[in-house]
């Protein structure tokens, strides 16, 4: 048996090795690239899948925008139509203020289960508001504002003395609260001048008057 050549054995080992490498190093860029391939469409499915959300996001802000600006388009319009019920129509004052007084739960703050019902206020203001086509809450602040109303004229009449006689048309549909602010005060002058503006000299010679009185 003819044996190899040493020199021959160190080529073809040498080209082997070369060999095995070319394979090694092929199969390691195949690899990357398949690494590289699957990462390429992991982000670009996480890329597309941020979009969707951001796009879902943004579209139902956008809808929560356009509800809120119709319901506050509404609410404003509503509240346009229930000042210009309440400011411009005396008859339509004299009756809110008459369903209002039908209705002590919401103003006599003497009744046991004043505290307690307002469940039952809610229900009355709904059904009131009803009448004017406009939500209960509303309704409620009109009848704050008449009933704040007379409250400043309840006081300019004791500070005048009760010859007085109020101009406001409304103050005598109104007097049926005089009883419920006295005893809400609980004869706190003060409080009551301070928060309708009354001018120092003024009650001054109220508390004046009233010791005067006393005396």
């Amino acid at each position: 048996r003819q044996q190899i050549p040493i020199s021959l054995q160190r080529q073809q080992k040498q080209r082997q090795q070369a060999k095995t490498q070319h394979q090694q190093s092929h199969t390691k860029r195949y690899r990357q690239q398949q690494l590289k391939t699957k990462t390429s469409k992991f982000m670009n499915k996480k890329y597309r899948l941020e979009q969707e959300r951001q796009f879902a996001e943004a579209e139902q802000l956008q809808q929560q925008q356009q509800q809120l600006y119709a319901s506050s388009k509404e609410n404003f319009l509503l509240t346009l139509d229930l000042l210009a019920v309440v400011r411009r129509n005396a008859s339509d004052k004299l009756r809110l203020i008459q369903m209002v007084h039908d209705n002590p739960i919401l103003w006599d703050s003497r009744l046991p289960n004043f505290k307690g019902a307002e469940e039952e206020k809610n229900r009355a203001w709904e059904m009131i508001g009803k009448e004017f086509n406009a939500p209960g809450r509303r309704v409620a602040r009109a009848f704050k504002s008449l009933r704040e109303s007379y409250r400043r004229e309840l006081a300019h009449v004791k500070l005048m003395g009760n010859g007085f006689k109020p101009k406001w048309s409304l103050y005598e549909a109104m007097d049926f609260l005089r009883d419920v602010i006295r005893e809400r005060k609980g004869g706190s002058h003060a409080a009551e001048h301070a928060a309708i503006g009354l001018n120092l000299s003024a009650f001054t010679q109220h508390l004046t008057n009233n010791n005067n009185n006393n005396s």
